[in-house]
Parts: C-alpha cells; sequence; structure tokens
C-alpha cells in the first residue's frame, strides 16, 4: 500500500475538527480489497489496495457538519493482483451524481487514462491496455491538481451513498478495440478543459458496450441538441458505421451525414467527391461503381496522432451506403448534407 500519511496528509488531517463525510466500513463490501480513509467536511479522500475482481463498494455516510452541496472525490488506487484489467468503472450510489472530472494520474509514465463520464458512472481505460501499478483520482497528496466534484444536494444529513470501483477485463469485441483506439486522445482533450456535465451532453463509453438507447425524435428535444458530426470523425474514421456508434455512445442524439452518388447511382455516405481522404486511393466518386468502393478500405488514412499510427488499417472498415446505414441505425434521428447539387439530388 501506498504510505499516503505523509506530512502534507497529517496536516491536512488536523484542520479537520470533524469527519463530515466518513466511509462506513460495516456497510461497504470490498471482499479482498482494503481501505484508508481520509474524509473530512465536504471531502472524500481514500487509499483503496485493490486485490481481485470483486467490486470494492465503499458507502459513505453524511454527518451533520457537512451542509454544502457539493463534495470533492480524491483517491490514491494500488493494484496489487486479481485479473489482467485494462479498466475501471466508478459509479455512485443514488442521490448523489458527477458535477465535474478532475486529474486521473497513472503510476505508470506510458499509461493513459480516459475518463469517459456519464452523470453517476465513469470508464477508466488503460492505454496501452496493460495494467499499471495504480493510479490517482483528483489531488490525493496536496500537489495542485484538479479534484473530482460530486453533487450530494439530493441527500440530507444522516443518509448514506455508495461509491463503486469495479475492473474491466478484456473482451474481443471491436466496439471494445474502437474504445482503446481512441482513448489517448480523449485524454489529451479532457485534460485541456473540464467535463462539466450537463442534462444533455453526457460522455458514456463502457469497456464492453451495451446496445444504445433509441434516441427521441429532433422534433420532440426542446434543449440544444447534441449532433455526431459524420459520427465522431476527430476519433475514428469518418461516416464509418463504429464511428457513428461511438458518437451515441459519446452522447450523441443524432447524427450527421454526408451523402454522394456513385457512377452507377448507389448513394453513399462520404463527404468529398474522390476517395482519397479516407482510402489513400484516388477515385473519383462518380466514375466507379459500389463493389469498387466497398473494396477500398476506409479506416486508411485515419490518424489520432499527426500521421505517426494508423490504427484502424486493416480493420475491415468501408465505406455505407445510405441503406446500410438506415438499417444499421434505423430509429436515429439523422441530418443528411447532400453533397452533390444537381437538381436530382
Amino acid at each position: 500500500m501506498r504510505v499516503v500519511l505523509t506530512a502534507l496528509a497529517l496536516a491536512l488531517l488536523l484542520e479537520v475538527p470533524a469527519a463530515a463525510v466518513s466511509l462506513d466500513l460495516a456497510g461497504s463490501q470490498l471482499g479482498q480489497n482494503r481501505v484508508d480513509d481520509l474524509s473530512g467536511p465536504g471531502a472524500i479522500r481514500i487509499d483503496p489496495d485493490l486485490r481481485g475482481a470483486q467490486p470494492a463498494v465503499f458507502r459513505f455516510v453524511l454527518d451533520d457538519e457537512d451542509t454544502g452541496d457539493v463534495l470533492t472525490l480524491n483517491a490514491a488506487v494500488d493494484l496489487l493482483g486479481g485479473p489482467p484489467w485494462v479498466g475501471f468503472e466508478l459509479t455512485l450510489g443514488p442521490g448523489v451524481s458527477f458535477l465535474s472530472v478532475g486529474d486521473t494520474t497513472p503510476l505508470v509514465a506510458d499509461s493513459f487514462f480516459l475518463a469517459a463520464v456519464t452523470p453517476d458512472s465513469v470508464g477508466i481505460f488503460f492505454v496501452p491496455a496493460s495494467e499499471p501499478a495504480g493510479f490517482d483520482l483528483g489531488d490525493p497528496f496536496g500537489l495542485g491538481l484538479s479534484d473530482w466534484r460530486i453533487d450530494r444536494s439530493g441527500l440530507a444529513a444522516g443518509e448514506a451513498f455508495t461509491v463503486t470501483l469495479k475492473g474491466r477485463v478484456p473482451e474481443p469485441q471491436p466496439a471494445f478495440l474502437l474504445g482503446l483506439g481512441v482513448a489517448a486522445l480523449l485524454l489529451a482533450r479532457a485534460r485541456r478543459r473540464r467535463l462539466l456535465l450537463t442534462p444533455l451532453l453526457a460522455l458514456s463509453l463502457s469497456c464492453t458496450p451495451e446496445p444504445f438507447a433509441v434516441q427521441p425524435a429532433l422534433a420532440d428535444l426542446t434543449s440544444p441538441v447534441v449532433v455526431g458530426h459524420r459520427g465522431a470523425l476527430d476519433l475514428c474514421p469518418q461516416n464509418t458505421l463504429p464511428c457513428y456508434e461511438l458518437a451515441l455512445q459519446l452522447g450523441a442524439a443524432a447524427l450527421e451525414a454526408d451523402l454522394q452518388v456513385l457512377g452507377d447511382g448507389t448513394l453513399v455516405m462520404l463527404h468529398d467527391e474522390n476517395t482519397d481522404s479516407v482510402s489513400g486511393v484516388d477515385l473519383e466518386i462518380a466514375d466507379i461503381d459500389l463493389a469498387t468502393l466497398q473494396a477500398l478500405d476506409a479506416g486508411f488514412e485515419f490518424t489520432p496522432d499527426g500521421g505517426r499510427t494508423h490504427p484502424y488499417r486493416d480493420q475491415g472498415l468501408r465505406v455505407l451506403t445510405l441503406a446500410e446505414f438506415l438499417e444499421a441505425l434505423p430509429d436515429v434521428p439523422v441530418l443528411l448534407d447532400v453533397k452533390p447539387e444537381t437538381p436530382e439530388m
């Protein structure tokens, strides 16, 4: 276990007259896992040792002294054994929700993390998919990092809530591989701006995603609508089915898609008038048929790091037809950008 009772941690404890939010060990479900609790007024500070596959469920109780609506969450997580974890899910129990995601710091320098957020759950992914020795959430050692923040306004003094850490194990699913492939890029974006949750825009990406829920029709929405532009085009090969599905998993209520027409009259989901930008092969759309187009690698040109890597080459991605798009995503609102400016289109 990392020693968290450093001089700084002790100083923080000495400033605390009484623990306004405290860990209820008897009500927690830790299994083989262990934890040190340094929580105080308005602040959850824990140092868990995770040893097995069983989820660690930490039960916290609000004391009378804790009258604010916001709790900070900081943790120093040590991974001491168990399955070959590729990530974790952090879930909040009833009555509380995430307000913002703070810093996430790995103990291994070449491991990157992705925080993908819903109001009550955060997915933490290891990139590359190798288990580090542990990670810090927020600023458990007072180093000036950003805390995670929790809204506890739905609970009164004396009530309890839970924080659950559940390990993720690899499964050979294309959606999981896609998530790992874009995690480093998402991390870089998350570090540049704090992820603030709103009822409409909430990110959600699980290790093995469940089928996404049917989205409401655009006409039924009264708030601003999050639209996936060519899917999630900065994170994966644009206008491909996995990229559209990722946009929905990241909270998009609708999709934007580009429409071109091939020489044989087939309508396809493609932005440019040629295929070079996606496949590296320069063919004019108006001069080719569907068989020629779908023989090309639609993931060939995508790169998340300025050309250093091309993680989607030879992954079987191809340009969709409009019919394939509508069959795969029949209940998702879509904004079609019709590219050819012809009377027929």
